[in-house]
């Protein structure tokens, strides 16, 4: 591993001390330290001398940026010259780049006098011509401001030079060697390389580090890695986001438990750790045996944020193998019986009679019964399973005619034909039972010859059990049991008496449709964290018993019948609370909301509550002001209620970090929504707001729609933004509202900015600064009165224009080389799309209701292109060419069109879909790779070629 030199840094200031030091340059010193970039300033880190010496050199050579704040006097001072020669000679040897900032001095202006050496003038000369920040182009912008754009910027570049995950870790030279020999050097030949192994063993590392070798020598270059998660990748990239652009002690997500691994890329932007971390560094490669994926999780297994149980694929993997060869690859001698292969192996062995040896060692087993008969093997399987502790049962939901047939219990009774067997049970089986599931439970099935004394854990979702079931009874003897879920019992009218289960901690009855009455006995689970009643459609009414829940820290009554939520003072511990699709609550004592107008009482005992939803609750008008006292609150959503006006206390809420608002009546915001510091996710919408007051810097997702807006809202301080939705909507016959014509001139200040949805019938033209969004991937254009498109972000991969009735061209499109996904529909008036044919990257192309001058260019030549749709192009005469690598086809109401090209060299197609064709009268050819065949109102198509396909 190569060792650091003590004095790296990632960026270099560059300044005349006397002009500039106590003003900007220490504000942005200290504003890059915060940001964790490792700033160089040299006044600070080297002893000061006339003569510029060795190691102020090295330290320009090995920052990644230089910056040269350029005040009056810095052309003479001959350090700050000969600091500049420097950083041009890195320019030109090894791609350090240069940031300029022009201070007090415009670009054109370059001041030296005749006895000055050419290299200086060169220097001089090739620094002013280069894009940089003139601090006085905005005589608006504070400074503040400035300084908190050029390091949004550095951060940018840093961004786009390192890849998300360390990725030098491991002692992989060999290995990289290997790869790179076979790429070879200066080679222009498209080449696939594949890393085969098992998972964490370091294939990401291998290709990551190939990556970093190979980049410097495109323009463009992309990563993408865990394809499969799309989930686990945004939040890859938030994180880096986070930890590149705040301090370490507002992560709070899976590299919070890897802090003391500061050698990973992610602290340094490097591929080896400071000389101080190296011990550091080995230590924690021993310990995680040399793998990259174990430093950079926290642990092996764990619970997602959707509550979901998540397990690395190695880890699962490891542990089948090893169960399966302890066992001599016999499933009776396994620990777990996970497959229904096995599963059936085992009882086919026991109905078969004889000894089974090793049956006892058998935990858990899970089984499927998709037939009646199946259930014979389960009555001879059950008292042989005497250490089971985990029994999951997927069974067939039998209605009709045959669905109380099968039923075990004291005695068990299964269906052969049209006969009933009855078979009895001996003494309690499954004594070590701790988790039972089965879902679909028959009606008629009883526990009592089931041992429940050690169940922890009892699911008996979307069976037909009710409160009258026998079962329950026996039941009550689980004292241990701790989470019992009825989901969709959709005949279950009333709750059980709950009272023996005071060890209870998650109740789930989500969809019990039928479910009208929760038992008082409720109030008897002093532990429950848990409650789950959404979907249940017909409960009108809560018991006053819940206000005893004093644990409960999620409540969830969405799609319930509730009118009202009593005021439960002893449920202080509430962390959560969602009342989505309430449409008949009227009265919420908890927080303070009423149906009235008058102004609700304050709101006690709410210090606990993380996140509150409040939707669809059509009969609720009014927030009070007491709602600021939510100190913890965090998450905040009241969509499609009868608030007119959000509460000014909702400034008070110091740690909200997503507020989502909106229904049509909505009219005002309050301005102390600009004090939420830790603001990341604001959603308003729809709304009739008709100013918006300044927003918290902190966003990176804003999407806001009005139908009243006066004029454009000023976002120039969102410099952190990752997605912007702006929808400023009116009726077509009103006059326009907005006072100046909207193009945005802040868009191009928004550097960070990912995707970008903007609606406006008032909308005429986009400031050309929007291609100076680098990031931006995602583009969306809905503005009527659109003239123009300016040139778009090179880095573009997804491009939708709808609903721009004005825009006669889309002009040259063809320098989109990563566009991968264009859309365009309903533009009145396009006649040209230029540059289609050049889109080389393109995969996906949808054309709805276009005009008939807009005509279709040949599209052989689109080698990645898989999808087509042409809908609604009522005038298009032909398709003329279409590439090979075609998987899907979709034509509609194209009624002009009358044949299409031959389709029978198209190797990859698998779907055709065609509709409403009216001319169209011939299918020439068609490819055996052919899955899917739709044809519908095309009359005059009157013979179909010969076709082998899974569906016409």
């Amino acid at each position: 591993m190569e060792k650091s030199s003590g004095c790296d840094y990632e960026a270099f200031l560059s300044f005349r001390g006397p002009n500039t030091c106590s003003d900007i340059t220490n504000h942005l010193h200290n504003s890059m330290i915060d940001a964790r970039i490792r700033a160089y300033k040299d006044d600070e880190e080297l002893r000061i001398r006339e003569e510029i010496d060795s190691q102020l050199l090295q330290a320009i050579e090995q920052s990644n940026i230089s910056i040269p704040i350029f005040s009056k006097g810095y052309a003479d001072s001959p350090w700050c010259l000969k600091e500049l020669v420097k950083m041009v000679e890195s320019n030109n040897t090894r791609k350090h780049k240069i940031m300029p900032i022009f201070y007090d001095v415009a670009p054109s202006e370059k001041r030296f006098d005749a006895e000055t050496i050419n290299k200086w003038k060169a220097a001089l000369n090739d620094v002013g011509a280069l894009k940089g920040w003139n601090l006085h182009n905005n005589p608006n912008r504070g400074k503040g401001e400035f300084v908190k754009e050029v390091v949004n910027n550095v951060l940018t570049e840093f961004k786009s030079v390192y890849l998300e995950v360390s990725d030098c870790l491991v002692e992989v030279d060999n290995f990289v060697d290997e790869i790179m020999s076979m790429i070879g050097s200066h080679n222009h030949e498209t080449k696939i390389i594949g890393i085969l192994g098992i998972g964490g063993v370091g294939k990401t590392t291998l290709a990551k580090i190939a990556y970093n070798k190979l980049s410097n020598d495109f323009a463009d270059c992309c990563f993408l890695s865990n394809i499969q998660e799309t989930k686990m990748t945004r939040l890859q990239n938030q994180l880096i986001s986070d930890i590149l652009k705040n301090k370490w002690t507002r992560i709070d997500n899976i590299m919070e438990g890897t802090k003391v691994v500061k050698e990973s890329k992610h602290a340094f932007r490097r591929g080896y750790p400071l000389e101080q971390y190296i011990s550091h560094s080995k230590r924690a490669l021993n310990i995680c045996g040399g793998l990259p994926l174990a430093l950079e999780q926290r642990s092996w297994i764990k619970i997602r944020v959707d509550n979901q149980l998540w397990m690395h694929d190695w880890l699962r993997d490891i542990g089948r193998n090893s169960i399966q060869q302890g066992s001599g690859r016999k499933p009776e001698k396994q620990q777990w019986v996970w497959t229904q292969a096995q599963a059936l192996e085992i009882l086919e062995k026991i109905q078969m009679g004889g000894v089974v040896h090793g049956i006892g060692c058998i935990e858990a087993i899970c089984l499927k019964l998709e037939k009646l008969s199946q259930y014979s093997l389960i009555k001879e399987c059950l008292p042989s399973l005497l250490n089971v502790r985990f029994l999951q049962v997927d069974s067939e939901d039998f209605n009709g005619n045959t669905y109380s047939i099968p039923t075990p219990v004291g005695c068990f009774l299964y269906y052969h034909w049209s006969n009933l067997h009855e078979t009895t049970f001996g003494p309690f089986i499954l004594p070590e039972l701790r988790w039972l599931s089965w879902h679909y439970l028959p009606t008629a099935f009883k526990l009592t010859h089931f041992s429940l004394r050690k169940l922890v854990i009892l699911d008996f979702s979307r069976s037909r059990i009710t409160e009258k079931w026998d079962g329950w009874s026996h039941i009550k003897l689980a004292n241990d049991l701790k989470v019992l879920n009825l989901t969709e019992c959709e005949k279950l009218r009333k709750t059980p008496d709950l009272s023996p289960h005071v060890n209870l901690e998650r109740l789930i009855l989500e969809g019990c449709k039928s479910l009208v009455h929760i038992d008082p006995s409720i109030g008897h689970l002093k532990r429950l964290v848990f409650l789950s009643l959404k979907d249940c459609f017909c409960l009108c009414k809560l018991p006053d018993e819940m206000g005893e829940l004093e644990s409960l820290r999620e409540l969830l009554l969405d799609s319930t019948s509730i009118k009202e939520i009593p005021e439960w003072r002893k449920m202080k511990k509430l962390e959560i609370l969602s009342l989505f699709s309430c449409l008949s609550l009227e009265k919420f004592s908890f927080v303070g909301c009423t149906a009235s107008a008058a102004e609700p009482k304050s709101i006690e005992n709410l210090n606990s509550l993380i996140e509150l939803y409040i939707l669809e609750t059509r009969k609720i008008e009014k927030l009070p002001e007491s709602i600021g006292s939510m100190k913890n609150l965090k998450v905040l959503k009241l969509k499609y209620c009868l608030i007119r006006k959000l509460p000014s206390a909702i400034g008070m809420m110091e740690k909200l970090e997503q507020l989502e608002a909106g229904d049509v009546v909505l009219e005002e915001i309050p301005d102390h929504i600009g004090k939420l510091q830790f603001l990341r996710i604001l959603k308003l919408q729809p709304t009739r707001i008709s100013a918006l007051p300044q927003l918290p810097e902190s966003l990176i997702t804003l999407s806001f729609h009005s139908y009243s807006m006066k004029m454009l809202p000023d976002l120039s301080n969102l410099l952190s933004l990752r997605t912007l939705s702006l929808h400023l909507d009116r009726q077509p016959k009103d006059p326009p509202k907005l006072e100046e014509a909207p193009s945005g001139w802040w868009i191009g200040r928004l550097r960070m900015l990912e995707e970008l949805d903007l609606a406006s019938l008032d909308i005429t033209s986009l400031s050309s600064d929007i291609v100076f969004l680098s990031q931006l991937k995602r583009l969306k254009l809905g503005c009527d009165n659109l003239q123009c498109l300016p040139r778009l972000p090179p880095n573009l991969s997804s491009l939708l224009i709808q609903r721009s009735s004005s825009l006669k061209t889309t002009g040259d499109l063809s320098y989109l080389k990563s566009l991968s996904d264009l859309t365009i529909r309903r533009c009145d008036q396009l006649t040209e799309i230029q540059g289609l044919e050049g889109l080389e990257n393109l995969i996906s192309l949808e054309l709805d209701e276009l005009p008939s001058s807009a005509e279709l260019p040949d599209l052989t030549n689109l080698k990645k292109l898989k999808k087509i749709h042409l809908k609604y192009y009522r005038k298009l005469p032909e398709i003329r060419g279409i590439p090979k690598s075609l998987e899907m086809l979709e034509i509609g109401d194209c009624s002009k069109l009358q044949m299409l090209p031959d389709l029978s060299n198209l190797k990859k197609l698998k779907t055709i879909h065609l509709w409403d064709c009216d001319e169209l009268f011939e299918l020439r050819g068609v490819p055996e790779s052919l899955q899917i065949l739709e044809i519908v109102g095309c009359f005059k198509l009157q013979e179909l070629p010969d076709c082998h396909v899974t569906r016409i």
